[in-house]
């Protein structure tokens, strides 16, 4: 963790008793959040503002997949995050990168706007728009005179790549996707959130260990703990995966109160966003 030690016990002590579901917390200072998760392009870990709602992070990048999105330079340029639903209260909300400098200046533009609410589980979909290009390519025409003509060109503003840690630099990067699945019954894996960072040690409990005094399981619901890792405010939405490999596996909903050892979190898995949007697939690199 690269989150400072008394930082963390603070922003700990402020949400002991609350679900990460539907909670919101600030963190400033700056320093407390790395700068790797406040620039554009989007990654997956990035911090995101929504307009009517607050700070997440953003969870596994996807393309859209029809004979539409194909037909143009724009429409092959747009990308989308998979986000919690709680941290959208509207459908097209503005979202932004969240970054302590932009918002000391103001006016600063969106990267996009939620475009679709799941009816049935926590998910949401953020349309990330490309970055628009306007140049003009002049020459002379066949009677010597000047002739320029405008290109419009786009280029992609969100990308498939994972926030994860390096333990040699003792730092973050940003690291290649190259697929989605799910864990082993015995393998720990990764979260990587915009407010508590890079966690490496949970491990995925069995349906027969759903948290008791917990609201019903639903489909696509999986559970996981720890003995040192935890989530906080702001983390919803952030990816769990694999630390090694890149591989994606879901996307963060809750964590129940840290009132005893071990942690658990709940998180959705990522074939589950695909099941109910089967026109998109992931972006890998």
């Amino acid at each position: 963790m690269f989150v400072n030690s008394g930082r963390r016990n603070a922003l700990l002590v402020a949400v002991a008793a609350a679900s990460l579901f539907g909670v919101v917390l600030s963190t400033s200072p700056a320093s407390a959040v790395e700068p790797e998760r406040q620039t554009r392009p989007v990654l997956v870990g990035t911090r995101l503002q929504f307009r009517y709602g607050g700070e997440c992070t953003a969870g596994a990048v996807v393309r859209l997949n029809t004979w539409g999105s194909l037909l143009s330079a724009k429409e092959r340029a747009t990308r989308y995050v998979v986000v919690a639903k709680h941290c959208a209260n509207r459908g097209d909300e503005e979202v932004y990168v969240k970054s302590d400098a932009e918002s000391a200046r103001g006016g600063i533009a969106e990267v996009g706007n939620v475009v679709w609410r799941s009816p049935d589980t926590d998910l949401a979909l953020v349309k990330i728009n490309p970055t628009v290009h306007n140049t003009r390519a002049c020459g002379t025409t066949s009677h010597g005179g000047p002739s320029c003509i405008p290109i419009t060109s786009y280029s992609v503003n969100a990308l498939g790549r994972v926030l994860t840690a390096s333990l040699r630099t003792r730092s973050i990067y940003a690291q290649p996707v190259p697929g989605s699945g799910d864990p082993g019954e015995d393998e720990t894996f990764a979260t990587s959130g915009s407010t508590t960072g890079v966690q490496l040690e949970w491990n995925k409990l069995s349906e027969r260990a759903w948290p008791t005094n917990f609201r019903n399981r639903r489909d696509g619901d999986e559970a996981a703990s720890s003995n040192t890792a935890f989530l906080l405010g702001g983390d919803s939405g952030g990816p769990v995966f694999n630390a090694s490999s890149g591989k994606l596996y879901g996307i963060i909903t809750d964590q129940l109160p840290r009132t005893t050892q071990p942690s658990t979190m709940v998180y959705i898995k990522l074939s589950k966003f695909f099941k109910e949007m089967p026109r998109y697939s992931l972006v890998t690199s």
